[in-house]
């Protein structure tokens, strides 16, 4: 756990981040062990805010611990505050907040609105929670399923990344030591197998991603070969263009379709300057998540989305 906000002299402790399920069941177990919880929710945005609409804020501990965020900065904190003044008995509220101002000021300078509800909760609660926690279960089965095959250090940060937008995630590769639980806590699946057999064990559908990132170039080029078979919304593989374009024309003299290798990624993800492992996986799930939003669109500038809202 690491420190993030010190109010009214008290350090508040922020768990490790949870998707909307992970807060549901964490609200439960609190609420079996006779603590009363409150729960954050943004609720309405107008123009730029750091929290967008359903980011949700757990706060429990007498106030001292949350998990989740509704944005940052001042705004959340102020939410923690309230939550807290409210935990002693079940109750609603909601809250609305101008950012409309400078870099000087208290309110920052995203120029928006946002409202925030907050709903406390004791043990009566369970049952409407465990409701929320199987809806919340419905939406992610929803998710696309990225698979990554090979388990190495650029697949341990893909794995922790992919999962903080919403992407289930498979590991793949033949070494148990690397494709495990342990190592891999955010994977859905693990599969532990061959590369040549790897997709007899994991269904593909028209809404799945697939990153390969290996040990080698011969297990990318069987990866990639079997990859090519599915038909998978996005199939990008690691390497340098000089590697990739290697293996291609071994595809291609193999009698691959030329029309099946243009559906390739690689060089994979997008143009950070990424050098390490963590930069590197950064840089991949930054174009799993524009292909998500935005298909095949050429690159984007800095605030294109938001000038696409009618933002500033």
């Amino acid at each position: 756990m690491e420190f993030e906000y010190t109010i009214a002299r008290v350090q508040v402790r922020r768990e490790k981040n949870m998707d909307d399920l992970e807060l549901y069941r964490k609200a439960i177990s609190l609420l079996d062990g006779g603590q009363h919880v409150a729960l954050v929710t943004v609720a309405a945005t107008a123009g730029s805010t750091p929290g967008k609409v359903g980011f949700k804020m757990l706060v429990f501990d007498k106030g001292k611990s949350i998990a989740g965020t509704v944005g940052g900065g001042l705004v959340e904190g102020k939410m923690i505050q309230e939550a807290a003044r409210m935990l002693d008995r079940p109750a609603s509220r909601t809250f609305r907040f101008e950012l409309a101002g400078t870099g000087q000021d208290e309110k920052g300078i995203c120029g928006g609105a946002v409202e925030l509800s907050i709903e406390t909760f004791d043990a009566t609660a369970l049952p409407v929670l465990a409701e929320r926690a199987r809806a919340a279960e419905e939406n992610l089965a929803d998710a696309p399923m990225l698979i990554l095959c090979g388990a190495g250090h650029v697949s341990y940060f893909i794995a922790r990344y992919a999962k903080g937008v919403h992407f289930r995630v498979t590991v793949c590769d033949n070494r148990a030591e690397y494709a495990n639980p342990q190592r891999f806590p955010d994977a859905e699946k693990i599969v532990v197998e061959d590369v040549e057999r790897t997709f007899e064990r994991i269904q593909v559908d028209g809404r799945s991603y697939i990153v390969i990132v290996t040990r080698g170039h011969t297990y990318d080029k069987v990866a990639l070969e079997q990859a090519l078979r599915t038909p998978a919304r996005y199939i990008g593989m690691i390497g340098s263009k000089r590697k990739t374009l290697t293996i291609l024309e071994k595809l291609r003299e193999q009698g691959v379709p030329q029309k099946e290798l243009d559906r390739v990624y690689s060089p994979i993800g997008v143009s950070i300057g990424a050098v390490t492992p963590e930069e590197i996986a950064l840089s991949i799930v930054c174009e799993l998540v524009k292909i998500r939003r935005l298909g095949d669109e050429p690159p984007i500038s800095h605030m294109t989305l938001s000038r696409r809202e009618g933002q500033p």
